[in-house]
């Protein structure tokens, strides 16, 4: 089914005109070295050899404060894609976090300092990391309360549209700063 709808994909993209838009293979899970990412990086490979077109990775990113992976691990995932001439995109980065409270200054420092080394990783990955996309602006719509019961605080701005440490963190990864939030 994958290798079909990649073909209907491609042909319509062609009949339209669109030759220049990009096609991504976008999972989660597949954001830091494990059997998932090798078996995802497998199949992309077999992919494009059968000449299906895959022109990058979304890494879809949905993480936990504290339980985010490493820098050198995210930088490890990304650099493995990238060698195998594949653009890669953080294309749903969101960092929930596990219980209440979410709003302690402990907990608002943690969950800027995971913000701010996933950016830092698209950075260091150098140009073929191509952007990081959040996932909702604010915690007032977020999807993760109703996907996970007792989470929340996922995005960059609070309930009121406030912007969280988070919000400077990355802020100051894109300025190429030390984070003074985290």
């Amino acid at each position: 089914m994958t290798a079909l709808s990649h073909r209907v994909s491609g042909t319509a993209l062609s009949q339209i005109g669109a030759n220049d838009v990009q096609l991504y293979y976008n999972d989660y899970g597949i954001e830091n070295p494990g059997t998932k990412a090798d078996a995802v990086l497998q199949l992309v490979k077999n992919l494009r050899k059968r000449g299906i077109r895959i022109d990058g990775i979304g890494l879809e990113s949905h993480f936990i404060v504290g339980q985010t992976p490493s820098l050198a691990d995210q930088l490890a995932t990304k650099k493995a894609y990238i060698k195998a001439d594949l653009d890669v995109i953080v294309t749903e980065l969101d960092i929930r976090f596990a219980e209440e409270p979410y709003y302690t200054a402990d907990m608002q420092k943690q969950q800027a300092a995971d913000y701010y080394l996933t950016v830092q990783s698209c950075l260091q990955a150098g140009s073929r990391c191509l952007g990081v996309v959040v996932w909702d602006f604010y915690d007032k719509y977020s999807w993760v309360p109703e996907t996970f019961a007792g989470q929340g605080g996922a995005t960059l701005y609070n309930d009121t549209l406030q912007a969280k440490p988070a919000y400077y963190a990355v802020a100051e990864a894109l300025e190429g700063k030390k984070c003074t939030v985290c």
